[in-house]
């Protein structure tokens, strides 16, 4: 397909090829759509990051009401969520003024969409699912959606949730750390992804708070807190020299308060376009709910988030059921 005539500069190189190892090992990314115009702007994200791993864009949409007398209507809307994410994904190319082609399929299927969803998920087993978020900051009690919150939560591969105010460009990216297994497979991830849109450096945030015994512990509310920060300085500091040979600059930032509200802060100062952070599960059953942290980012950052979920994700339900 020939570029379109007005073309957006950029400034990033048109190439992005990485390492196609570890955990950025991104062949297919699945795009959930209701054809809202939220799902839209996640069908943009879908396409950007498709063009970033080089991988295959697949987009599902779910008919919840059918009546068998409409038939026919599903290869034309086939074939529309097909034209329109090639549409995305050509702009995507067109921007980086690549030539490179990404394989795009549409899907439209009947019933229940979160379970819909999952059938894809199980049967075409993609690396990475993109769904869309409501506008502007949401209340930290209230539901992304009925759909988008489930699809989150048990969803066993990772999850981007988009908000429809951020363009799909990825130029500055902010990685939460809390020095757990599931962070640092975070940051392979939000390395992995820096590097591929040639992002120079990540911004590692660690938050911190003081704990309540620290009156019991013979200590003022300032050297507890001097304590905690040099605690986690050092842990930051390991972090560092751990990956002190990836090709891009770690900046650490450090700030005492509650993490989720710590995180958001700094994803608006710095002004990410995304946000990387681990699930970490605290029981066998909370496989499949997301940690408090993660879920309060999600719900109430300005910004996209990608959920990072771990092996024990890619569990059944019914296995993990089995496991108690």
């Amino acid at each position: 397909m020939a570029k379109p005539s007005s073309v957006r500069k950029s400034a990033r190189p048109a190439s992005r090829k990485a390492s196609k190892s570890g955990p950025g090992n991104v062949r297919c990314v699945l795009c959930a759509m209701d054809l809202t115009e939220t799902s839209h702007h996640a069908l943009a994200m879908a396409a950007e990051l498709a063009e970033a791993y080089d991988a295959k864009l697949l987009v599902v949409h779910v008919v919840e009401v059918w009546d068998k007398r409409y038939d026919f209507l599903v290869k034309n809307l086939t074939k529309e969520l097909a034209a329109e994410a090639n549409e995305k994904v050509h702009a995507e190319l067109a921007h980086l003024e690549k030539d490179a082609a990404i394989e795009v399929e549409a899907l439209v299927c009947k019933g229940n969409p979160v379970d819909e969803v999952m059938k894809v998920v199980a049967e075409r087993k993609p690396d990475l699912l993109v769904i869309g978020a409501n506008g502007g900051r949401v209340d930290r009690d209230e539901p992304l959606g009925s759909v988008a919150n489930r699809l989150l939560t048990i969803s066993p591969v990772s999850v981007v949730v988009n908000r429809p105010c951020v363009a799909p460009d990825i130029k500055r990216v902010l990685c939460a750390t809390d020095g757990s297994a599931v962070s640092r497979l975070a940051l392979d991830w939000a390395i992995d992804l820096a590097k591929r849109e040639h992002v120079e450096s990540l911004e590692i945030v660690n938050a911190f708070q003081v704990p309540t015994g620290y009156i019991e512990a013979g200590m003022t509310f300032d050297q507890a807190r001097e304590k905690m920060r040099k605690l986690h300085e050092d842990e930051v500091a390991k972090i560092q020299k751990q990956r002190q040979n990836e090709k891009i600059r770690l900046v650490p930032i450090l700030e005492d308060g509650p993490a989720a509200e710590v995180i958001c802060s700094v994803a608006d100062v710095e002004r990410a376009d995304l946000v990387v952070i681990g699930y970490r599960a605290r029981s066998q059953f909370a496989r499949f709910l997301l940690g408090s942290v993660a879920l309060k980012v999600v719900r109430q950052a300005h910004v996209s988030v990608l959920v990072v979920k771990d092996e024990e994700h890619k569990l059944t339900f019914l296995e993990a059921l089995m496991k108690f």
